[in-house]
């Protein structure tokens, strides 16, 4: 697996492990800051077909990651 991941690269298969740090989770480079960063709930959610902010109903950022992987 490349690292960081290939923005210009299908995405690779999203994990329920998504809100911490392993071997599988998706880390890119910022395009402003350069900087490693991993993604961020709105990008999940485009990378998986649903609309932004379609998790963001209050509840964190972590259950964010885990409420779209359930589907």
């Amino acid at each position: 697996m490349p690292f960081p991941d290939n923005l210009e690269a299908p995405a690779k298969t999203m994990l329920t492990n998504e809100n911490g740090v392993s071997r599988t989770t998706h880390v890119i480079e910022d395009s402003k800051t350069q900087k490693l960063r991993l993604l961020t709930p709105k990008e999940c959610e485009r990378i998986n077909g649903l609309p932004d902010d379609w998790t963001n109903t209050g509840m964190s950022d972590k259950k964010r990651y885990f409420i779209w992987k359930m589907l």
